[in-house]
C-alpha cells in the first residue's frame, strides 16, 4: 500500500481537536503516520490531545512536536517537514474535519491520472458543526494560482512535489497556503480537482485568513455568488 502522512497544525484549537483527530482515525484508507505540531497553544489543546491518544490508542505512527514559542504556520510546517516518511502528504488544520473517504478518493485520482496532487470541494460548517453551504474550488489551472488561492491546504500531495515548497518563508504570516502552492506549481507540479466535498471547512472568526467570519456573515446575501475558500466567485451560471 502507498504510505500516507497527515500533518496536523494546531494553535489554540483544542475545542475542535477531537473532531479532527477522529476524522483522521476513521479514514477508509489507513494512514501510515500522523505528525501533530502545536505552535505554543495557550488553551487546553495538549490536554485534549493526550486524552484522545490514551482513549483511542491509534494504530498508526504518531509523532508529536511542541513549540515553546509561537512561530506561525510556515514555521511549524518547516519543522514538520523533517519528520515526513510517507509517500503522500496532507496538511490539515485542526479546526477542520476529513470525510471518511478523503484519503481513498484523492489517492485513487492521483494514481489514475498520474498527477502530483488532488484537491476537492468542501462542506462549510460553523463552530457547532452546523453545515452552512458548499465551498467550491475549480479545475486545475497553473496560471490561476497567480491570482486566486483556489487549492485547499489539505490537498493530498506526493511527497516529492510537496518538497518543492520547503523551506517555506517564515516571514509570511498571512496567505501561507497561497505561498506554498505558488512555489509547488512553479516547479511544474500538476493537480486534479475532485468536484465533490471531501472535507469540512470550519467557518469562524479565528480562521488564519479571516475568511471564515466573513462567509458566515455573508452567506445568502448575494445569490449570484458562491463561497470559495478564498472569498466569493460568480456562480457558473452567472459567469457563462
Amino acid at each position: 500500500m502507498k504510505t500516507v502522512t497527515i500533518i496536523l497544525t494546531n494553535y489554540n484549537y483544542g475545542k475542535y481537536l477531537s473532531d479532527c483527530l477522529d476524522s483522521v482515525k476513521d479514514q477508509s484508507y489507513p494512514i501510515h503516520e500522523l505528525i501533530f505540531i502545536d505552535d505554543a497553544s495557550t488553551d487546553d489543546s495538549i490536554k485534549v490531545l493526550s486524552t484522545w491518544i490514551s482513549i483511542n490508542r491509534p494504530n498508526f505512527l504518531v509523532k508529536l512536536l511542541f513549540q515553546s514559542k509561537n512561530t506561525g504556520k510556515n514555521g511549524v510546517l518547516n519543522l514538520a517537514a523533517r519528520e515526513i516518511t510517507g509517500e503522500y502528504v496532507s496538511i490539515v488544520d485542526t479546526d477542520d474535519v476529513l470525510l471518511p473517504d478523503f484519503i481513498e478518493k484523492h489517492l485513487s485520482e492521483i494514481e489514475i491520472h498520474n498527477v502530483d496532487f488532488s484537491y476537492s470541494n468542501n462542506i462549510l460548517i460553523d463552530e457547532t458543526n452546523l453545515e452552512l453551504s458548499i465551498g467550491r474550488s475549480c479545475s486545475f489551472d497553473k496560471e490561476l494560482i497567480n491570482t486566486k488561492s483556489y487549492i485547499p491546504d489539505n490537498a493530498l500531495t506526493k511527497r516529492a512535489a510537496l518538497n518543492y515548497s520547503f523551506p517555506l518563508d517564515e516571514k509570511v504570516k498571512a496567505g501561507t497556503k497561497h505561498h506554498k502552492w505558488k512555489k509547488i506549481l512553479s516547479e511544474g507540479a500538476i493537480g486534479i480537482h475532485i468536484d465533490e466535498p471531501l472535507f469540512k471547512y470550519r467557518m469562524h472568526s479565528k480562521n488564519l485568513s479571516g475568511i471564515g467570519g466573513r462567509i458566515v456573515t455573508d452567506i445568502g446575501r448575494n445569490k449570484n455568488l458562491e463561497p470559495m475558500l478564498s472569498g466569493y466567485w460568480p456562480l457558473e451560471s452567472e459567469s457563462a
